[in-house]
């Protein structure tokens, strides 16, 4: 009889648990996340699920920021994003973790695919191995795109931010 009571309680914990949905909405104008100064030094793996208000493609004009740590050097910089058009390395659509360390220029992977639906969650881990440098996974699946650093993210005094390019304006998730 304890254990028919038990099961009752966990069904109707899960069921009301299953009715709440707990995320974050981003406009893509003025919504963010201050995650302080500490959240981005010394990352190994950036992870996350995201789920896009409209497409992103080719097309993409400006950066569209999921997780970022913006310096004013950019130096020590961390970056999970969507490239837009017109940047170097050209990669406009594709998602790109990476990294900047003192005085060397960006450590970047990117995605296979420049082409995302809307409404649709995708999950995403930006990983730095010791040993094999840095890779990044798509709903689970390893992309082309490695990169040798086996460094982690810098130490840094600057603030990491959710769905902003830190101050710079017109970057924001939607």
């Amino acid at each position: 009889m304890k254990k028919i009571y038990l099961f009752c309680i966990c069904a109707i914990i899960s069921t009301c648990s299953l009715a709440q949905t707990p995320t974050l909405s981003f406009d893509g104008v003025d919504d963010y996340i201050d995650l302080g100064t500490d959240a981005g030094s010394g990352i190994r793996t950036l992870e996350c699920w995201f789920k896009l208000d409209t497409e992103v493609n080719s097309t993409l004009s400006q950066f569209s920021s999921i997780v970022i740590r913006d310096t004013p050097t950019e130096f020590e910089e961390l970056f999970l994003c969507f490239y837009p058009t017109g940047i170097t390395p050209s990669l406009p659509g594709h998602l790109v973790f990476g990294i900047n360390l003192q005085s060397t220029s960006d450590r970047i992977v990117y995605s296979d695919s420049n082409y995302w639906e809307a409404d649709r969650w995708y999950h995403v881990a930006g990983v730095i191995n010791p040993v094999s440098g840095m890779s990044l996974y798509i709903d689970g699946i390893k992309q082309i795109s490695t990169e040798s650093n086996t460094n982690p993210s810098e130490v840094s005094s600057f603030t990491t931010t959710v769905g902003s390019w830190g101050n710079v304006s017109g970057r924001n998730f939607a």
